[in-house]
């Protein structure tokens, strides 16, 4: 039995204000209601009687309902109750040692996410330790080192929504509440619905501490006894973007229906499907079981009338079952995809809290801006999300409200501003011949990597009145009347060469008298610390390889992180051999990664010399991309087949880079590009036909060095600044088990396996989209 004590309800309901109509109230009297039927009949007879006609399955769905939909999942109006709850636990352990630990993925988003987050727990005087983890790997590598510790609040930072998480730590106490700040989705259901009487009484409103090793158990946890350390039975808090929010909680009614429900007579002919078991089925799904509030059951509505009509639960049939098990399985199997972003979530919390600044939204903005150049999200939410910010940056920078996007107003102005971004490689900090070659969006549509097309963008700059000298000068040395003029040159003579989105909105970010960051340009420059600051090996001969003006103080630059790489030995054993195990390489590249995290944690400060640094590997890495995705193409290396397009890298100057998933996954997407545009960009029916299908996309990339095969597979949208659902993580799953392949998957957002080279043949043949 699950033991009720009065003084949680007594805290549940003093967190209401009293209010008997505050969902902590609802949530108060339901605990109550159900401990007194069933061990103190002294409560009030009519709460006792609306409760009494209900089998103990029912009570327990009922109050498992209740802890879902106000605990497991908070609106964004409870984020700083949640705030708040991690504030009491850290204070309330009585140790000055870090009780509060924050697992960071290595994105632009989820680093500007934990460097906000950081930022708020320091005011608060709060010890907090941050640890980077690229993979699932890589969380098992540092397993070890947290089981060691006195572990009361875990924070997932873009890690773990889609994922159960009760199964990746079954090692945390139920003493431990988990927080999951994470932008993937679909949110697994699992992490919803293990409801945790922790989360109820710290979450609801977070105005009063409360020790979570007094608190009871979790009314679903039958097996557990008073007195257990109770491991692997924690809490789990997923901060809701409330993306999608009411079918989530239809299908976990659905669930506590499979869970609480009883079967129907096993005699039952598995074939009876008539309309009246239609019908039953999607009433079940719409709330008939408890897919509606408390508060409607007991206005009369016919859901409830039906209820106290009848003494037992209605049984479910096979039928039934099997149906609601399929809706779940298609709610898990749709695909990944992206919410809002993670460093926008924690902006929220700290409008609600009070606390922004215009570091605070300028993280914010980096966030967003990441999950709109990495094609994580389309363009209509990239501007919604663009229109809420632009408020918040004019009402905190004020003082440079009525200045020009171009003017900075001192040395030392750091003020943030909204401005218009043209869709070239950072134009700002190369020269404009250069960052319109390099540009996805560019080269899909003049198709820069044939001769053809590198005449043709020559051809447009000069009608602009640009010289080759000029466009290809170091931008800040341009005239300044051609600077001026860009903007209006672009966008009148962009359509006729197919650039009619060479716009989007965006903000930058001054620095004085330097010239500006922009938002894009800081992503591209912190993804280039992120991902090869350190452990990649470029080949300095390739990557710079290519004569023209400024082309000397552009290779100077790449060269300083180069030798960074060689003075930090990434790739070398303390004798100079190389790692030849994969456990070897596995640590090395751990180590590299964490490494180039604190440099790109480090960049995010105020001054911007390390992230402008960094700008020339940021280069580097795009002229590989373009490099490769050329060769691709000019080759002809894409195969097609019944369900997507395929790529096999395995040798050539890039190999030690696209080895990197995140970096395969940037040449995944400037394909993508490119091959929309080659498949129709024309107006007619045809044409249009073609853009409206779905660009799935393979690439493969061999590793040597552990016989291995890096993948990551993309499902580009038929026009640009579309988005689509990536189903490849279930179906590389899938592929895999069937080939019987030893393989780990990827990146948290599940696009991603590495697997032996002895079962790659088979994996792809098996390899197939629904």
């Amino acid at each position: 039995m699950f033991p009720i004590r009065p003084e949680v309800v007594a805290i549940v309901f003093i967190m209401s204000g009293g209010n008997p109509t505050h969902s902590g109230a609802k949530l108060a009297r339901t605990v109550m209601s159900w401990a007194v039927v069933k061990t103190a009949p002294a409560w009030p007879g009519e709460i006792r009687r609306s409760y009494l006609h209900l089998n103990e399955a029912q009570l327990q769905r009922k109050i498992s309902k209740d802890f879902r939909k106000n605990r497991m999942h908070i609106p964004v109006e409870l984020y700083p109750a949640a705030y708040r709850s991690i504030l009491n636990t850290a204070r309330g352990s009585g140790t000055a040692v870090s009780t509060t630990f924050i697992l960071v993925k290595p994105d632009v988003d989820a680093l500007s996410a934990a460097k906000l987050l950081h930022e708020l727990l320091k005011a608060d005087y709060v010890n907090n330790t941050i640890i980077p983890v690229r993979d699932w790997d890589e969380v098992d590598m540092v397993k070890d080192d947290l089981m060691k510790e006195n572990i009361r609040t875990l924070i997932l930072i873009n890690i773990g929504a889609i994922e159960p998480i009760l199964d990746v730590f079954p090692f945390l106490k139920n003493s431990t509440v988990v927080h999951i700040i994470d932008s993937h989705r679909p949110i697994h259901l699992s992490n919803l619905h293990n409801s945790h009487v922790s989360s109820t009484a710290l979450i609801l409103e977070g105005r009063k501490a409360v020790d979570p090793d007094e608190l009871p158990l979790s009314p679903l946890d039958e097996e557990s006894e008073e007195g257990d350390e109770f491991i692997g039975s924690f809490a789990v808090v997923v901060w809701n973007d409330q993306d999608d929010e009411e079918r989530r909680i239809q299908l976990m009614d659905i669930m506590d229906i499979l869970k609480w429900e009883p079967d129907d007579d096993p005699n039952d002919d598995d074939d009876d499907d008539d309309s009246d078991e239609d019908e039953e089925a999607e009433n079940e799904a719409r709330g008939r079981y408890g897919g509606g509030s408390g508060d409607e059951d007991a206005d009369g509505s016919p859901n409830a009338k039906r209820r106290r009509g009848s003494q037992s639960p209605q049984p479910l049939t096979k039928i039934q079952r099997r149906r609601h098990r399929a809706r779940l399985d298609k709610y898990h199997a749709q695909g990944t995809y992206s919410g809002q972003s993670a460093a926008n979530q924690l902006y929220l919390l700290a409008v609600l809290l009070g606390r922004v600044d215009e570091d605070a939204v300028w993280l914010a903005i980096l966030g967003l801006t990441y999950q709109f150049s990495a094609g994580l999200i389309d363009r209509g939410r990239y501007d919604a999300y663009v229109a809420l910010l632009t408020p918040e940056v004019e009402r905190l920078t004020t003082a440079a409200a009525n200045l020009d996007a171009a003017m900075s107003s001192g040395p030392n102005d750091r003020s943030v501003r909204a401005s218009e971004e043209l869709r070239f490689c950072l134009f700002r900090h190369w020269n404009l011949y250069d960052s319109m070659l390099h540009s996805g969006y560019v080269a899909g549509k003049m198709k820069l990597w044939k001769e053809r097309g590198t005449k043709n963008l020559s051809g447009m700059l000069a009608k602009m009145g640009y010289s080759l000298l000029q466009s290809k000068e170091t931008y800040a040395h341009m005239d300044s009347d051609l600077k001026s003029r860009l903007f209006i040159n672009m966008d009148a003579l962009g359509p006729e060469y197919g650039l009619t989105d060479l716009t989007y909105p965006s903000f930058i970010r001054k620095a004085g008298y330097r010239t500006d960051l922009s938002a894009s340009d800081a992503v591209e420059g912190l993804s280039a610390i992120l991902e090869a600051a350190t452990g990649v090996r470029l080949d300095f001969g390739n990557v710079t390889g290519q004569n023209g003006v400024g082309t000397e103080d552009w290779a100077e630059g790449v060269r300083k992180w180069v030798e960074r790489g060689d003075r930090n030995k990434e790739n070398n054993k303390p004798d100079g051999a190389e790692p030849t195990t994969v456990g070897e390489l596995a640590l090395k590249l751990r180590e590299s990664s964490t490494k180039n995290f604190w440099l790109a944690w480090d960049a995010l400060n105020s001054d911007t010399s390390l992230l402008r640094d960094a700008l020339p590997l940021a280069k580097a890495l795009q002229r590989s991309v373009t490099a490769q995705g050329a060769y691709i193409l000019d080759k002809q290396a894409i195969k097609t087949t019944r369900s997507y397009r395929f790529v096999l890298i395995k040798e050539g100057p890039y190999l030690a880079i696209f080895r990197h998933p995140i970096l395969l996954l940037r040449l995944a997407l400037w394909l993508v590009d490119a091959v929309r545009d080659l498949l129709g960009n024309g107006d007619s029916e045809a044409d249009q036909r073609a853009r409206t299908k779905s660009l799935p996309f393979v690439i493969a990339c061999y590793v040597p060095d552990t016989e291995r095969f890096t993948i990551v597979g993309v499902i580009g949208a038929g026009d640009a600044g579309d988005v689509k659902k990536n189903a490849f993580g279930l179906a590389f799953k899938h592929a895999a088990h069937l080939a019987g392949a030893d393989f780990q998957m990827g990146t948290f957002d599940s696009a991603t396996v590495n697997i032996d080279a002895a079962s790659f043949a088979k994996f792809l043949k098996l390899l197939n989209l629904p």
